[in-house]
């Protein structure tokens, strides 16, 4: 099942779409402010094939944009259909596709998608979704 058509079918808001493009050791998305999101988060993981390296993916979080990153708590990985908690694969020249949730109520202020290996050479996308906040009119 496709990112897209999650957030289309279960009209979400897409509250951050990054491109990230590693040729070093670790990279990782901008820090992102959910702060203000209500419920939990989808996060689509998306890397081309033909990239070079193991790569490890991780989810973090922090109350500081730019500093103290930390792995979010096991717990707050779960799986987008189930809901029961998940991990991430490690991948590497097969390329990934992956969507899993967030629980709001683990995490930190701030969060971010880190690529680890030996050698990357990989290009990732990185899209985080909410769900819309509706108000009665």
């Amino acid at each position: 099942m496709s990112f897209a058509y999650l957030v289309k079918s279960l009209d979400l808001d897409v509250v951050a779409n990054v491109g990230v493009s590693a040729s070093s050791t670790t990279t990782a998305t901008t820090g992102k402010d959910i702060s203000n999101l209500v419920g939990d988060i989808l996060i689509a993981i998306n890397a081309r094939t033909s990239g070079t390296g193991t790569v490890t993916v991780a989810v973090e979080h922090s109350e500081s944009l730019s500093t103290g990153y930390t792995a979010v708590p096991a717990a707050a990985l779960i799986d987008s259909l189930t809901g029961e908690p998940t991990t991430l694969a490690t991948f590497s020249t097969a390329g990934y596709d992956v969507v899993v949730g967030l629980r709001r109520d683990l995490v930190k202020q701030y969060i971010r998608v880190t690529f680890a290996g030996t050698t990357l050479t990989q290009n990732y996308v990185v899209v985080i979704a909410e769900q819309k906040k509706y108000t009665e009119s």
